[in-house]
């Protein structure tokens, strides 16, 4: 009976520190997100990313999953801070992204390219964990150019359920963080 009471405190403790935890996800709510600029491949012409780059951006805000910093502040971080990001996409190479996700205080970052390759529209996303360099999510979107604006709303919405499961992943180790100390 005895060690019924022992465990009291610390469920309680527990449930506090849960509590707690979804409270601030509420407040909070969306998880601050930088898409930076895409990069141009194949036979696409800097229009056609400007208009795609954009309706890609417009539907990830429409998922209500993400705050998106304007284009604008992304510029003008990179500029000030004079961070390169040409080449990220290719090589790999995340130290940059982590270094702007730092100054930014985002939590993820959204790169890729768009394409195309006779009439298809290409379009690659990787959504980046802005602390680790983690790519969370990636997928290439092939698409006939009549059908693109449907399916970059499908993708806008797999791109939010990832981002979904990152923050559901924060959460549970904060938890697991809390209950250890």
């Amino acid at each position: 009976m005895q060690f019924k009471y022992f465990l009291l405190p610390y469920c309680l403790i527990l449930v506090f520190c849960v509590s707690s935890l979804f409270a601030e996800t509420a407040e909070e709510g969306k998880i601050k997100i930088a898409i930076m600029k895409f990069q141009l491949r194949g036979d696409a012409t800097e229009k056609e990313v400007e208009v795609f780059s954009e309706f890609i951006r417009s539907k990830i805000e429409e998922t209500k999953v993400f705050s998106v910093i304007e284009r604008g502040q992304v510029d003008d971080l990179l500029e000030e801070h004079s961070i390169q990001l040409s080449g990220i996409v290719d090589t790999g190479n995340t130290e940059n992204l982590i270094e702007f996700g730092r100054i930014s205080a985002v939590r993820m970052l959204l790169i890729g390219t768009i394409g195309r390759l006779y009439e298809q529209v290409i379009i690659t996303v990787r959504l980046v964990n802005a602390e680790s360099g983690e790519v969370v999510f990636a997928n290439t979107l092939y698409s006939p150019k009549e059908k693109i604006l449907g399916n970059i709303k499908r993708l806008a919405s797999e791109i939010a359920d990832n981002g979904l499961l990152f923050r559901t992943k924060i959460t549970l180790e904060d938890i697991e963080a809390s209950i250890k100390d």
